[in-house]
Order: C-alpha cells, then sequence, then structure tokens
C-alpha cells in the first residue's frame, strides 16, 4: 500500500490477485507498482495497465513471473481508500503481459494489461435452448452461471410483458452469453454493464433501465490550482446519436401488423 497525492489527500491503493479466489498480492509487489491505469467506458469493456518495476533480483523476476502469478486470465482486483473511504475501482482478468528489458538499472518493467469480467462472458460461443421463458429469465439463467467469480445478478422485469409460448416460438441463443445478454438488453431499451463491488471479489450484473441518478459524489475541479482535482475535461454531445425504438404486433390469423404503443423505458 503506497499513497499519492490527490487534491488534498492520499489515495491508499491494495491490490488482490488469484486464479478465481483473489486474495492480497505481497508488499514486494505492491512496493514495485510504478503506474496505474484504469480505463471506464459506456457501453464497452473497461480495462486497466499496471506497471511494475522489475528489479533483476526482485521477488517478481526471481519467483512469481516464472511461477505464472501474472499469467492470462489471473483475475485482478484494485481497491482504492480516499480520505478513509473504501471503494473496489476495478476487478478483472489479465489478457497480456509485457516485459521490458533494460541495461540501464531501474529502467527494466513489467506491464500488464486486462479486461473486466465480462471477458468471462465472451470467451465461449454456445448454443442453447430457452423454452418458456421472458427475456429478464433468460438473461437471469446466463448470469447465474458466473456466481463462482461473485457476480451478482441485478437483474429487471421487462417493460413491455412478452409472455412465452413454446407453441409459437422457441428462443434460441446463438453465440456468447455476453452477445446474448446484450442483445436481450438493447432489445427491450434496457443496459448491461458489471459494477465492482461493493466488496472487493464482488460485482453486480445489471441489466435494467439505464442509471441516470447516482450519490453524490465530490466535486471535480480543473484549473483551479493547489484545489485542481483532474487534470482535463471534456464535453460532448451528439444530438444525431438519439434512437427512438418501435415495435409491432402481428396477428398470426389476419397477417395485420399494429403498431404498438411506446411505454417509458426511464427509471
Amino acid at each position: 500500500m503506497f499513497d499519492l497525492p490527490v487534491g488534498q489527500g492520499p489515495v491508499h491503493i491494495t491490490l488482490l490477485m488469484g486464479p478465481k479466489l483473489a486474495r492480497p498480492v505481497p508488499a514486494e509487489v505492491t512496493e514495485a507498482l510504478l503506474s496505474a491505469q484504469i480505463t471506464a467506458t459506456a457501453g464497452e469493456r473497461s480495462g486497466f495497465q499496471l506497471a511494475f518495476d522489475l528489479t533483476k533480483n526482485g521477488i517478481i523476476s526471481r519467483r512469481l513471473l516464472p511461477e505464472g502469478f501474472f499469467d492470462p486470465k489471473t483475475r485482478l482486483i484494485v481497491t482504492v481508500n480516499v480520505r478513509g473511504t473504501p471503494a473496489v475501482l476495478f476487478d478483472g482478468l489479465v489478457v497480456r503481459q509485457e516485459v521490458g528489458a533494460s541495461n540501464r538499472p531501474g529502467h527494466s518493467t513489467l506491464t500488464v494489461t486486462g479486461e473486466d469480467l465480462t471477458l468471462l462472458m465472451d470467451l465461449e460461443e454456445r448454443t442453447a435452448r430457452y423454452p418458456n421463458l421472458p427475456p429478464s429469465e433468460r438473461a437471469l439463467a446466463i448470469l447465474r452461471r458466473y456466481s463462482d467469480y461473485g457476480i451478482r445478478p441485478d437483474v429487471y422485469t421487462e417493460k413491455v410483458a412478452q409472455p412465452p409460448h413454446q407453441d409459437l416460438r422457441v428462443h434460441y441463443q446463438t453465440g456468447t452469453d455476453l452477445q446474448y445478454v446484450t442483445e436481450l438488453a438493447r432489445a427491450n431499451g434496457y443496459t448491461f454493464y458489471l459494477e465492482p463491488g461493493p466488496n472487493p471479489g464482488q460485482s453486480a450484473a445489471r441489466w435494467g433501465p439505464e442509471v441516470r441518478l447516482g450519490i453524490r459524489q465530490h466535486a471535480l475541479n480543473v484549473n483551479m490550482d493547489a484545489q485542481s482535482t483532474v487534470d482535463q475535461m471534456t464535453f460532448a454531445y451528439d444530438g444525431t446519436a438519439r434512437e427512438e425504438p418501435q415495435a409491432r404486433w402481428q396477428d398470426p390469423g389476419t397477417r395485420q401488423s399494429t403498431l404498438l404503443p411506446q411505454p417509458p423505458i426511464s427509471p
């Protein structure tokens, strides 16, 4: 654990790693950490990149790296403690490791790159059959497969009722779990994403309306000298990105289609 001056107080960073159940890393690993970069993007998979000092006789190069401590698919959790308030910043899997060797002392580094736990849902393509299950029940059945990683399903019932009837139609999944769950969410005006926390090793898999309101946070200050808490902020608005879905129902007997009223889908 170490301190980095951010704003008016330090940030304490803790690393946990393991094959599935992550545990605190040895103190030598934390002390060798040079930088930590976390990327969180709405609508896309989040990622991380950690850089470590690769000392010639250090524990990383001597024992941990040869033993596979940083191998791909290793789970990595980053927690932060800001002014006494703990939070899980990231929970994901290692996908790449890169060693940069140098003749200059102190310039050899190990860079570890990874992605969040949705990667687990995107590794295997499968064909599955879901008779008599509405979209929310299908999403719930899929998300329960990943309970071993502490993923807790947070599934909302669809706004437009879709009573299943296997005599008329049986729903099939073709592709990865992530592709199918995301497709179901989009078809119902919902979003799907993982939210790490509240405790290390736990995540909430939200399948439901987009959350537009959250817990009040500390102000983001830029260009305020010692009071600044961020280096740069950029805002943009794209007026062409909005979508308005429409749905029609077709009578099997008459083949006549009717435009369904659009219910409010915001929370």
